[in-house]
């Protein structure tokens, strides 16, 4: 396949790695003769060094088909780039991912949404974390799974509004949350979405002074 995954796509990576598997974050940097560079891999604000030949999965959100995709590769080895990079295996097939949608970050950003259950109920709130597939919210009571939801975002720059059904609703401690699939994206409010995930994690792998 030739340059299936546009560069700046955000990537999670499973892979086994110190005796566990965990899910690392990457981004596509660019395509060399043989692979895809990715930066490197990070773990709870950590920077890894997969060794080479260690078999990876990788799931990301298509931009185009709002679908999760996934993909099995290696790690062929690193560049000495600025920033360094991990290349892997250019992938023979993507395939429709059954994972949860995308990975989550773990952000607080005001919003506000509206139910459409048995009766029509909003609040303002926050989020507990983020995905380009869905978020977790803190609610005012326990919402039943399937309920409509519009929720607005509240981002840095801009407020944006999407539309969800509840996957689930649970009490933490005193707090009723409810996890929020989003079911209608449009491709402006995905890309501004997408632009401070990305944002995020550059942000993330920056080192400290």
């Amino acid at each position: 396949m030739d340059r299936p995954i546009p560069v700046g796509t955000l990537l999670t990576v499973t892979a086994e790695h110190s005796g566990r598997v965990s899910d690392y974050v990457c981004t596509v940097l660019g395509y060399g003769r043989y692979g895809i560079q990715l930066s490197m891999p990070q773990l709870l604000n950590k920077i890894y060094s997969l060794p080479a030949t260690t078999a990876i999965q990788c799931s990301f959100t298509s931009v185009s088909t709002n679908q999760l995709l996934a993909f099995k590769s290696y790690v062929m080895g690193y560049e000495r780039t600025d920033p360094p990079s991990m290349v892997v295996a250019l992938p023979t097939a993507l395939e429709t991912s059954n994972r949860r949608e995308a990975l989550r970050f773990p952000i607080t950003l005001p919003a506000a949404y509206v139910a459409q259950a048995e009766e029509i109920y909003g609040e303002q709130t926050q989020t507990m974390d983020v995905s380009l597939g869905g978020l977790q919210l803190i609610t005012g009571r326990m919402l039943p799974k399937g309920t409509l939801l519009s929720v607005t975002l509240q981002l840095p720059d801009q407020s944006v509004i999407v539309s969800g059904t509840v996957a689930w609703s649970s009490f933490r401690g005193r707090r009723a949350t409810a996890g929020v699939q989003f079911t209608r994206i449009g491709d402006a409010v995905r890309s501004a979405l997408a632009k401070y995930l990305i944002a995020l994690e550059r942000e993330n792998r920056r080192p400290a002074n």
